[in-house]
């Protein structure tokens, strides 16, 4: 177990100190082998290129009088295959009260979204994958959106599903979340999306 939290005495603090360089850091968390990177760039391997050139940034915020320890990103819309969805942006960001907001977990395994949000972005997923054909199958709980596995085609990149993208401070700067990383495989017959409604 790691701590990666605002507190002094988390990995990205301690190493910042030890080290004398900002408190920054960048965690990929694949369903195989993940990386920790901290500190200033360039982040380079013992045998690979510079990847900071790869990766996307965004600043992560607090709520307004820093009671909050958790890390949150500023979503300003959220897209399906490119198109835009129509919803209540403000509950993407966070308020002065500490409310709605974007917060990222690492112990959360799902992402969970506002019902009107969640309701919104299942609605538009489902016309979506219904235009490549995925055929809808009953719910797998927790999971309300589920499909069948014979219908997905398969890529060496994961489920060729909707692309979701979560779009950051702009329009260039976006988090793309493809099959590998939406679907989940409950069955050796059922995918189902992993996002929930939070109800």
């Amino acid at each position: 177990m790691m701590g990666l939290g605002r507190a002094s005495i988390s990995l990205p603090s301690l190493l910042a100190k030890k080290f004398g360089f900002h408190r920054k850091f960048a965690v990929c968390l694949s369903s195989s082998e993940g990386v920790i990177l901290s500190g200033d760039r360039p982040y380079v391997s013992l045998r690979g290129p510079d990847v900071s050139n790869s990766l996307m940034y965004t600043p992560l915020i607090s709520n307004q009088d820093g009671t909050l320890e958790d890390y949150y990103i500023h979503v300003k819309s959220i897209k399906i295959n490119g198109k835009r969805l129509s919803l209540n942006t403000s509950m993407l960001s966070l308020d002065r009260q500490g409310n709605g907001g974007t917060k990222l977990s690492t112990i959360v395994p799902y992402t969970t979204m506002e019902s009107t949000i969640y309701e919104t972005f299942t609605r538009a997923y489902t016309k979506v994958a219904t235009s490549m054909n995925m055929t809808r199958v009953a719910s797998v709980g927790p999971f309300g959106l589920c499909f069948s596995s014979g219908s997905i085609e398969k890529t060496p990149f994961g489920p060729s599903v909707p692309v979701i993208d979560l779009v950051l401070q702009s329009e260039m700067v976006k988090w793309s979340i493809h099959g590998r990383n939406s679907m989940v495989e409950v069955s050796d017959e059922v995918m189902c999306l992993g996002f929930l409604d939070g109800v």
